[in-house]
């Protein structure tokens, strides 16, 4: 005997209710940090030039922004759960 799992799309007629926002709001930030990313990377050689800085230098730069970029995405996703109120 075969096991199917009967596949109903997302439809107002069968009664459940599509949400775009998460996804928005997961395609909004992506583009921000993709746009942040771009900026930093034209930005780059001239702060190398104008500081005197060598690439082995910029390279650590790349590196620590990132890291710290992603230290602040971990904590800016757990914020709401971390905020959110508690149930007694």
């Amino acid at each position: 005997m075969e096991n199917t799992i009967a596949y109903q799309p997302v439809t107002k007629e069968n009664g459940l209710k599509t949400s775009y926002a998460p996804l928005v709001f997961i395609t909004l930030a992506h583009l921000i940090a993709v746009l942040d990313n771009t900026i930093m990377m034209v930005a780059l050689p001239s702060i190398q030039q104008s500081m005197g800085i060598s690439s082995a230098d910029r390279q650590w730069i790349i590196t620590a922004y990132t890291l710290a970029y992603a230290g602040l995405l971990l904590l800016g996703g757990n914020w709401p759960t971390a905020s959110a109120p508690t149930e007694h």
